[in-house]
């Protein structure tokens, strides 16, 4: 599920989206999992924008052994992670985001922080 709009009238303009699910993966050890994202975005002008950002996973499978030395085979897993991000418009129908995060919470997989760069077009 997900819902996105714009807000006009009590925080001018500010946009926000939140998707929200389940996945089932159909494999023997195959994991359930919930997931929810969600941003919020503040434009600052015409030009640039702010953005806050959280996302999460909470994985459960029938397969719980952790393996510390391959992160990738761990099925049972849940992690939080908060975000924000600058963005500025480069020309009419191109963005560029400048975005950092860090894990606040984490089981069973890694935890960290980071940075990303990311282009939107608008074709």
């Amino acid at each position: 599920m997900s819902l996105a709009s714009t807000n006009r009238e009590r925080l001018k303009n500010t946009y926000y989206d939140v998707t929200g699910g389940l996945r089932q993966y159909f494999s023997p050890e195959g994991p359930t999992q919930l997931f929810l994202d969600a941003l919020f975005g503040i434009p600052l002008n015409d030009k640039n924008k702010i953005t806050f950002s959280m996302n999460g996973v909470n994985s459960s499978s029938s397969l719980t052994v952790f393996n510390p030395n391959n992160l990738s085979l761990n099925r049972s897993f849940s992690y939080f992670r908060l975000g924000a991000g600058f963005g500025t418009k480069i020309s009419q129908n191109n963005q560029i985001f400048f975005n950092i995060f860090s894990d606040i919470f984490g089981r069973n997989t890694g935890k960290g922080s980071g940075g990303s760069i990311q282009l939107v077009a608008k074709l």
